[in-house]
């Protein structure tokens, strides 16, 4: 069981990574799934345990990107820390440092650059977290992170991808008071312009956290934190209509899990893997959607 994880899609099999397991701590396990003949097998560890990582792939290589871990003393540690998986040598090897911690943020590639935006402040608390804005890109030729515009509305626990010529993030949180505000704002980084702007196509139909999304033709959500609980729902957009479609629910509400879609262009099917369940237990089911 994992929630807060990460995955990628790499060499026809998907990689799920690190996350929180039942007792709450960051994990450095990996999973591996082949679609072809429907079982798992472990995959090399991560070197740094850590959970609310993004990852992406590029270059037929999988990039782990910051998350937390935890210090000996039990507190809470943002990390930086890039850790890049070769195929051909089945290990983990250390990639550069982002320019700023990115903690339950997104990640996503797009037009050949990984974009790695937002998160938790690193300064944060259980009680009061503002998010940051902070944002950044890898280019891989300069072989570099380069900082970017921030976000405009700083947030941790959005739902981000590459869509349409641009960056989107949808959704998020931030923590006042002990209390969570959720957005269900989306804005959209222009990576011809360089600009953010608001978004309204992809405005969230609801305000939630830990929503999972995906692309095919269009786009995807499912599930999600919202102020109700966490949801069961399925939206796809309507592009043309500028409008979100309700689709078959999830056979269970699930919030904080990882979502993958045309896994090495197998298939059509939408993957949701883990995450938290209606009573915000960490999962280890797998639902898998044939369009």
């Amino acid at each position: 069981p994992r929630a807060h994880a990460a995955a990628a899609a790499q060499g026809n099999r998907i990689y799920v990574m690190g996350g929180v397991g039942e007792d709450g701590a960051p994990m450095s396990s990996v999973e591996v799934y082949d679609p072809k003949i429907e079982q798992w097998s472990e995959g090399p560890p991560l070197p740094t345990p850590r959970s609310h990582l993004g990852a992406v792939m590029l270059q037929e290589r999988i990039f782990a990107l910051g998350g937390k871990g935890r210090r000996a003393d039990g507190s809470t540690e943002p990390l930086k820390t890039v850790e890049i998986f070769n195929p051909a040598l089945q290990k983990w090897e250390k990639g550069p440092d982002l320019l700023s911690f990115h903690a339950g943020g997104g990640a996503a590639v797009w037009r050949g650059f990984i974009y790695v935006v937002g998160g938790e402040h690193p300064e944060g608390t259980a009680e009061n977290n503002p998010g940051t804005g902070s944002a950044e890109k890898w280019d891989p030729l300069r072989k570099k992170w380069m900082e970017i515009p921030p976000m405009p509305t700083p947030r941790f626990d959005f739902t981000t991808i590459g869509f349409n010529n641009r960056l989107i993030v949808m959704g998020g949180r931030v923590r006042n008071g002990g209390r969570d505000i959720l957005f269900e704002k989306a804005e959209a980084f222009e990576t011809a312009k360089g600009i953010w702007e608001e978004y309204p196509l992809t405005k969230l139909p609801v305000t939630a956290a830990g929503v999972g999304v995906c692309s095919m033709a269009n786009l995807f959500i499912l599930g999600g934190e919202t102020q109700g609980g966490i949801s069961d729902r399925v939206h796809s957009v309507d592009q043309l209509q500028r409008r979100w479609i309700e689709m078959e629910p999830l056979p269970e509400p699930r919030a904080y899990a990882t979502v993958l879609t045309n896994v090495a262009g197998m298939d059509n099917s939408i993957y949701l893997l883990g995450g938290r369940d209606a009573r915000g237990a960490v999962v280890d089911t797998v639902f898998a959607f044939k369009t």
